[in-house]
């Protein structure tokens, strides 16, 4: 691992290489710095963010994931951007690393990471049920409408999510969201109806 620290400023260099494969193995092994190491990266790797390379880019936000929290933080608007992009896995991977902001810098982000309840790819909105699910109770409360309505949704995975995630709100809000929990008490898969079980419990 120290070896890898004294050579990753060379290494990063062929982030600029003219092939994909390359580049997306230059990021992989960056991955495996230390964190307090990936700090002196910063820039090269989060303009890989804009990689024409699928991997690569999806690469970039992975590995961007793994900054300490305070350089997350500022590299979280330009992983946000990403929320949006064409490519489920890259969304996916956004949400994800989003996930791993301290609860202050994640609270501004929530808008753009709800929008992602209603994502065209389960994973996404998986991931998207689940990282709600890490807000302070008054903020979770605020987007428990939104994240209610994924009880319904099409893959049992996401219900199941969501059944556990409002299982974390205040006595009094769980309250009111009981009826629709109580509803997957009927669902098709056992792992659902077990979640709702013991959430209402």
């Amino acid at each position: 691992a120290e070896a890898l620290v004294g050579l990753a400023p060379a290494i990063a260099l062929l982030l600029s290489d003219s092939d994909p494969y390359v580049r997306q193995l230059v990021m992989e092994v960056l991955g495996k710095l230390p964190a307090g190491a990936l700090v002196a990266l910063e820039p090269p790797i989060a303009q890989r963010l804009s990689d024409s390379d699928l991997d690569v880019r999806q690469s970039s936000v992975a590995v961007l994931g793994k900054l300490p929290a305070e350089a997350l933080a500022a590299q979280a608007p330009a992983i946000a951007q990403r929320l949006d992009h064409w490519d489920w896995s890259v969304r996916q991977s956004a949400v994800e690393v989003l996930g791993k902001l301290p609860a202050e810098a994640l609270a501004a982000l929530v808008p753009a990471i709800s929008q992602r309840l209603n994502d065209s790819d389960l994973d996404v909105r998986q991931s998207a049920v689940v990282v709600l699910g890490k807000l302070p109770a008054g903020a979770l409360v605020a987007q428990a409408p939104a994240i209610v309505q994924r009880l319904e949704d099409e893959d049992w995975s996401v219900s199941r999510s969501t059944v556990d995630v409002l299982g974390k709100l205040p006595a009094d809000d769980l309250v009111a969201q009981a009826p629709a929990i109580a509803q997957r008490l009927e669902h098709e898969y056992a792992y659902v109806r077990q979640s709702a079980v013991e959430v209402l419990g």
